[in-house]
């Protein structure tokens, strides 16, 4: 495994990127995630296969534990320049998998907004005004109910 701090070109091709992406894509859907059910009246255990998306993260770490470090390659370094439309095609491949994945829900479309930058943008406003407004207490022998027990002074 090799961690960055390189600059020597380890995919040697932009052919090369799209092949490993499309090897990574195979990976990620042929391997679901396995989640843990409990069913019927008695409870059973089950698992039930759920599909994993497609991230720009997990290509990274599929690259990292079978290549190379890709970082370079996808943060669009100049120096990997001919890469550039390999890159933009895996940026889209995801996002369109996450997207088409929510909108039919296999993945939390909340999720997948969030990690592709999607989210709605809603700005509260707390507003807060001195309005010079004064309180004075004053004491008093009276009680506020029957109940003696209330308050104390």
């Amino acid at each position: 495994m090799t961690w960055g701090g390189h600059k020597k070109k380890y995919i040697e091709s932009p052919e090369e990127l799209l092949r490993i992406f499309n090897e990574y894509c195979v990976h990620v859907k042929s391997h679901p995630i396995l989640k843990q059910v409990f069913v019927g009246r008695d409870g059973a255990e089950k698992f039930e296969q759920r599909e994993k998306p497609l991230t720009q993260i997990g290509f990274r770490n599929y690259c990292r534990e079978n290549y190379t470090c890709v970082k370079r390659y996808l943060d669009k370094d100049e120096s990997y320049k001919d890469y550039f439309d390999v890159v933009d095609y895996i940026r889209d491949k995801c996002l369109q998998d996450n997207i088409d994945g929510a909108m039919v829900s296999i993945y939390h479309h909340g999720i997948a907004g969030m990690i592709n930058n999607l989210v709605k943008q809603v700005e509260n406003k707390n507003i807060n005004e001195n309005r010079n407004i004064q309180i004075n207490v004053i004491g008093s022998d009276t009680p506020i109910s029957n109940n003696e027990n209330d308050i104390s002074v």
